[in-house]
């Protein structure tokens, strides 16, 4: 669905705030392209400009990990060692796409996934990968780390104060 696709006219709309003695709700037909409307803004309006996800002062100074979940994409804002902000990482582990925070949570050296135990960096670095070559093998050939971390999403969390 185009975000230029208006699913309730004005007109209709308008009658939403018509006096209290006439009350009316949202068009049903609103109601059933709610799912698809919000999908469209978020990837077409939103996703190209900017949207304020959290306060930097929710982050303690210590390394931290905060989830968030903007429309429906599962986020995560992080504060490292130094202080400095990243905003955001799919939140997704790279290997079986298990969220891997639930809650606000201090990180105590690494992010690790429940399921088969990755580790990642505050920063989003794929740091370790246990088995991942077979019992007590830790790497595997033709395995990169480096390619397989969080993904980053645009942000202007390096900017922040």
């Amino acid at each position: 669905m185009a975000i230029s696709e208006d699913p309730i006219s004005l007109e209709r709309l308008e009658r939403c705030f018509s006096p209290s003695a006439r009350p009316r709700g949202s068009p049903k037909r609103g109601l059933r392209r709610r799912r698809a409307f919000s999908a469209a803004e978020r990837d077409q309006v939103l996703g190209r400009t900017w949207a304020g996800l959290a306060f930097s002062d929710a982050l303690p100074e210590r390394p931290y990990a905060l989830p968030v979940d903007f429309m429906g994409l599962p986020l995560l804002i992080t504060r490292d060692r130094t202080g400095t902000l990243r905003c955001v990482f799919t939140m997704l582990c790279s290997h079986r796409g298990i969220k891997l925070v639930a809650e606000p949570t201090e990180v105590q050296g690494v992010i690790n996934c429940r399921y088969h135990c990755w580790a990642y960096s505050v920063n989003g670095d794929l740091k370790a990968t246990p088995h991942i070559g077979g019992v007590n093998r830790h790497t595997a050939e033709g395995f990169d780390n480096a390619e397989h971390g969080l993904k980053a999403v645009r942000s202007g969390a390096s900017s922040w104060a």
